[in-house]
């Protein structure tokens, strides 16, 4: 993980708390017998930001979010 890429910062250098990503995730991969249903993944989303996750079937939508929710 890069430490540090989901923080914006000040002019002053210091982190920027309005800007802190409540969410983040880096270079995520899940294959399923060698399937590749998520392929190095970044994605960052910030305190009162909206994302709308489109795709066809098996892109890896739901994949996506049962990673993010603990289910997988």
């Amino acid at each position: 993980m890069n430490e540090g890429a989901h923080l914006r910062h000040t002019e002053a250098g210091l982190p920027d708390a309005s800007h802190i990503a409540i969410l983040y995730l880096e270079d995520l991969n899940v294959s399923f017998d060698g399937f590749k249903a998520i392929n190095n993944l970044n994605l960052y989303i910030d305190r009162g930001e909206l994302r709308c996750i489109i795709g066809p079937n098996g892109a890896g939508k739901t994949t996506m979010m049962d990673i993010i929710t603990g289910k997988t």
